[in-house]
């Protein structure tokens, strides 16, 4: 279900939510990382509160019973009007969870990092690692190096390859491959979507274990920075530190180590019966 706010006089959206309803549940979204309202920056809060109450009535209307609305982490919005608003209505907060990411600015990626990756970075230099942009029509090969790299921590990938591929064909332009090579040797790689013109978020990331002692992500995670800056990018996402339900902090303040700040996702539920 699809629901938009037009202004009359522009015939433009200035909000919009896409729902998946299963069963008697509606859910933005049903399996990516996050959904929710998208609005305008100069959206006026009542008008947003009207929207978010029409919705739970034709909802309500279609014999909807609850809604679940997963937010992206808070550094994506610029304010908190909707948790407000959200929270005003009766909504309940069913999971917490905590997300990194950089804010780009003028200082360059190893002007971020702390004295404790640093080094790391020193030495990915000194062993003549090299990080570059992988061409999208080898996502089989990366997707096989990234399952590889999960199952040496007994982890998977949250989506198959068949999955991935319909994704990927139908967003062509919005996922974007990086790599880490020693010589010839892949180590290390990341899978990135465009979220927004402007925001990028890093979805798989994946290093071999045997190249532990080079810590290759630092030095990839430079280089993605180093690309989205260039294209002019505001906000690079990586991701969530959670497993399991449980905030995994090591994962978290290694993020944080490189320069990232921490940000929380939230998702908002809310009984229409």
């Amino acid at each position: 279900m699809h629901f938009f706010l037009i202004r009359a006089s522009s015939n433009k959206a200035e909000a919009q939510l896409s729902l998946h309803v299963k069963g008697d549940q509606a859910l933005s979204p049903i399996r990516a990382p996050f959904g929710s309202v998208l609005y305008a920056s100069h959206i006026l809060p009542q008008v947003l509160r009207d929207f978010v109450e029409t919705v739970e009535s034709e909802l309500s209307e279609a014999g909807i019973s609850s809604i679940k609305l997963t937010e992206p982490p808070s550094y994506y919005r610029r304010g908190d009007l909707l948790h407000h608003i959200l929270l005003q209505s009766g909504y309940r907060i069913g999971k917490a969870e905590l997300s990194a990411g950089f804010l780009i600015d003028k200082k360059k990626f190893v002007e971020k990092l702390d004295d404790w990756e640093l080094p790391k970075w020193k030495l990915a230099l000194s062993k003549k690692l090299q990080a570059k942009a992988i061409p999208i029509s080898k996502l089989d090969q990366a997707y096989a190096f990234l399952s590889r790299c999960r199952e040496e921590r007994d982890q998977a990938l949250s989506m198959t390859l068949q999955d991935l591929r319909k994704t990927v064909e139908a967003f062509p332009k919005a996922f974007l491959l990086f790599g880490v090579y020693l010589g010839n040797e892949l180590i290390a790689a990341t899978l990135a979507i465009q979220v927004a013109r402007d925001i990028w978020y890093t979805f798989y990331t994946g290093h071999l274990k045997k190249f532990d002692n080079l810590s290759p992500v630092v030095y990839l995670t430079g280089e993605i920075y180093r690309q989205a800056s260039r294209r002019k990018v505001r906000l690079l996402d990586l991701g969530t530190s959670t497993v399991d339900g449980t905030t995994n902090f090591n994962l978290l303040e290694f993020k944080l180590r490189l320069g990232a700040v921490p940000g929380s996702k939230l998702t908002f539920e809310k009984d229409l019966r």
